[in-house]
């Protein structure tokens, strides 16, 4: 089916690729040979983000998040939020992980303890990717960029507040 989604590359020699047929195919990026395949059993939309170790975090229309080793393509773990997933996460270097849900929500994800550290709750849908920028106040480590449904730019601190 139809592709949504960029590619990620979780290490030189292999490009990742989500599907609409609800897998996620890793190629080998020489040869073109498919390496591995992961059925998430769902819709995906959402490109896929690699961790610093080359973990996969994709999301998938059946509301959850998910750690797949970029290696293998296993599922690791995953999160349930409360909507679809459409947007790509977000990886800062202090480990946590950062994604828009179809609930209205942001989430705030310890990819340490593997759970949601905090929700940020927007009026609309998210279907915009999350993304780690500067702190122009300087207050924060770093701030996290969502575009909301509902027109709205939202930055939020490390911790979620709404800046």
């Amino acid at each position: 089916l139809h592709l949504w989604s960029c590619p990620a590359f979780p290490d030189e020699r292999t490009v990742v690729v989500p599907s609409f047929d609800m897998h996620v195919y890793a190629f080998d990026a020489r040869s073109g040979k498919i390496k591995w395949k992961s059925d998430l059993g769902n819709f995906i939309a959402s490109s896929p983000a690699v961790g610093p170790d080359g973990t996969l975090y994709v999301g998938s229309f059946d509301r959850h998040l998910y750690a797949l080793d970029g290696k293998t393509g296993k599922t690791l773990w995953s999160v349930e939020t409360g909507g679809a997933v459409y947007a790509s996460a977000a990886v800062a270097a202090d480990g946590m992980l950062y994604v828009g849900s179809h609930d209205g929500r942001i989430y705030g994800i310890d990819t340490a303890t593997r759970t949601i550290r905090w929700t940020f709750h927007t009026p609309s849908p998210i279907q915009s990717s999350a993304a780690v920028g500067i702190d122009p106040e300087g207050k924060a480590a770093y701030l996290v960029y969502v575009g909301g449904g509902d027109g709205c730019m939202y930055a939020l601190t490390p911790d979620g507040e709404c800046r």
